[in-house]
């Protein structure tokens, strides 16, 4: 049976993971090399870290990280949640609604025309979980890891954006409508777009070590949609 391991999406990432656009995502390796050194392996055997790591990678100046995640494992995403503890009338409950599918700031939804009533046309928003909070039962992402690589963040190329969710629409609507612009300058607008995402993702003490231009070691971790597993396990 493949592993299950969670993974913490914030709605932008989710919003893109449902359409389709991002297919992979980076994390920062908490063994991280010193500033310079070069990967020089990645096929050490998993027994020399710590239990259940994936492909192992190694670096110049000694440095050894196992990747927790590998190829074939399963990945639950936790994304911001909300549920109503009302029980409906099939007696089943709480149903459980996620704030990607809601506009920013939503307080409410407004009723279809033919539902609205002399009582109100629109229904309130649960109160907003954290992604963090999310348990398993809840989870309705499902990630099948094809590849795990090691990269340093500033090395990502466009259509490593691409496949971060960055669409060519969203980098197109910082140019001035119906112009062009040479390649030096649309690479330019991919990466302020991708770090501008990756920096709203750090901690703000933990910037000048983990932001953009630091540029650390990141795990890159490549994934297909899959439907939830019939079992898991831990």
């Amino acid at each position: 049976m493949p592993r299950m391991k969670p993974m913490l999406f914030n709605t932008q990432m989710v919003r893109a993971t449902l359409a389709g656009d991002k297919t992979a995502t980076r994390r920062i390796i908490r063994n991280q090399p010193t500033i310079g050194a070069e990967l020089i392996c990645e096929n050490l055997l998993p027994e020399t870290v710590e239990a259940g790591a994936g492909a192992v990678f190694a670096w110049s100046d000694g440095t050894v990280s196992g990747a927790p995640w590998a190829e074939g494992d399963i990945l639950w995403v936790r994304e911001a949640w909300g549920d109503y503890r009302e029980h409906y009338e099939d007696g089943e409950g709480p149903y459980i609604l996620y704030r990607a599918d809601y506009p920013d700031g939503a307080k409410s939804v407004p009723f279809p025309e033919n539902e609205k009533t002399d009582y109100a046309d629109s229904w309130d928003l649960p109160k907003w979980h954290p992604s963090i909070h999310m348990p398993r039962e809840y989870a309705r992402i499902f990630l099948r890891v094809k590849k795990v690589r090691a990269q340093l963040l500033k090395e990502i190329t466009r259509e490593e954006i691409k496949a971060e969710g960055i669409t060519q629409e969203a980098m197109e609507r910082m140019l001035s409508p119906g112009s062009s612009a040479p390649r030096w300058v649309v690479d330019t607008i991919y990466k302020r777009l991708f770090s501008e995402l990756w920096n709203s993702t750090i901690k703000p003490d933990k910037i000048d070590s983990c932001g953009w231009v630091a540029s650390p070691w990141v795990w890159v971790i490549e994934y297909e949609r899959c439907e939830k597993p019939e079992e898991d396990v831990e």
